[in-house]
């Protein structure tokens, strides 16, 4: 029994023994392998630990002195001139007794507009003046009569017929501001209506607008430029213009006619006005869109793919024999097609890094390839 027991125990000792060895082997060579990997990787990355270099491919362009224009976009829609709005009003209380047109409507010299005529209150002034001026003559009559009787004076003679004078030019002038309205009202040129500011059966005051109409084709456009630009355009500037949302081929050329000086309080920009030529197609209260140039020079330009920010600053890389240069730099001018550089060893036809430069270090390896 004690034999039996000996051999048992010793079968258990032997047994852990070859156990220990085992997971001993399997951390010793999973150890391994992890080392091999992790320098397997620091030999592809580039890094620190191992001694073979890394080269990156890149995309090169020639950094070239070319003038730079910067220009700023401004929004605004398409309103009428000014010195060409010709509005259409009464000089009397009036009631609309129809409206013949629309706004947006385009009109010529002569055609019917509104048809108006005169207020309640219109026609009974109208009547007043009438009966005074009946009145003024039948006592003008009575005072000649008893003048050749020699029962009254040479004076109440004159003052009556003052009186009639003064009756019949207020009711010429009643009569002459509309008072016997019969007939619509007409444009007086052609042009396109901008506003309509009545409604059939409305009274309106006297000399109140009835309606705006915009001369011929004289509009422009009203733009909202920032304040802080507005001291680098000037008046007679040329502007490309554009309607929203159309593509560029529909662009032409304005000049700027005028800039305020006063901020807009409901859109907090100034509005800066913007003659177009006569043919252009253009629809009132229309959005549209301009590009006025602020700035322009001769400079070192680059595209803006070559720079890029890195701690607060702008930098770029340069090749030279065969190693990326790193350039700290400060950015002028820019528009969509490139930007303006200024930093020290920058000179014309050297090859600039415009792909592939975010993965560059300072004296780096580089393959270089020209771009486009």
């Amino acid at each position: 029994m004690k034999r039996l027991l000996k051999i048992l125990i010793l079968i258990i000792i032997v047994g852990l023994v070859v156990a220990g060895t085992g997971v001993f082997a399997y951390r010793y060579g999973r150890s391994r392998a992890a080392v091999a990997a992790q320098q397997a990787l620091l030999n592809r990355s580039g890094g620190r630990a191992v001694t073979r270099g890394v080269v990156e491919r890149v995309r090169t362009v020639a950094l070239v002195r070319r003038m730079i224009s910067e220009t700023v976009t401004a929004y605004g829609t398409v309103v009428p001139k000014a010195s060409e709005i010709r509005t259409v009003s009464v000089p009397i209380q009036t009631k609309i007794t129809r409206v013949l047109v629309s706004a947006g409507q385009p009109v010529v010299q002569g055609e019917d507009l509104i048809r108006v005529a005169p207020s309640p209150l219109a026609r009974l002034k109208l009547a007043e003046a009438r009966n005074a001026a009946i009145a003024a003559g039948k006592n003008l009559a009575q005072v000649q009569q008893r003048f050749q009787l020699k029962l009254t004076t040479q004076r109440r003679v004159l003052r009556a017929q003052q009186a009639v004078q003064l009756a019949e030019l207020q009711l010429e002038s009643l009569q002459a501001q509309g008072g016997g309205l019969t007939k619509p009202l007409m444009a007086s040129t052609d042009g396109v209506v901008s506003k309509i500011n009545v409604q059939t059966g409305q009274i309106v005051a006297a000399g109140s607008p009835l309606l705006e109409i915009v001369s011929g084709h004289h509009i422009e456009a009203q733009l909202g430029v920032e304040p802080a630009y507005v001291k680098q355009i000037q008046t007679g500037e040329a502007i490309r213009l554009a309607p929203v949302n159309q593509a560029l081929s529909n662009s032409f050329m304005g000049h700027i006619r005028l800039i305020t000086r006063r901020v807009n309080p409901d859109t907090r920009l100034v509005n800066v006005y913007v003659s177009v030529p006569r043919k252009v197609p253009l629809i009132l209260n229309g959005y549209v869109r301009g590009s006025v140039v602020i700035a322009r020079k001769k400079a070192l330009v680059v595209p803006r793919k070559a720079v890029l920010p890195s701690g607060g600053a702008w930098v770029l890389y340069t090749i030279s024999k065969g190693h990326a240069v790193r350039h700290v730099v400060r950015l002028g001018l820019r528009n969509d097609h490139g930007v303006e550089v200024i930093g020290h060893g920058l000179k014309t036809g050297m090859p600039v890094v415009i792909a592939g430069n975010y993965e560059l270090t300072n004296g780096m390896a580089v393959q270089m390839e020209k771009g486009r």
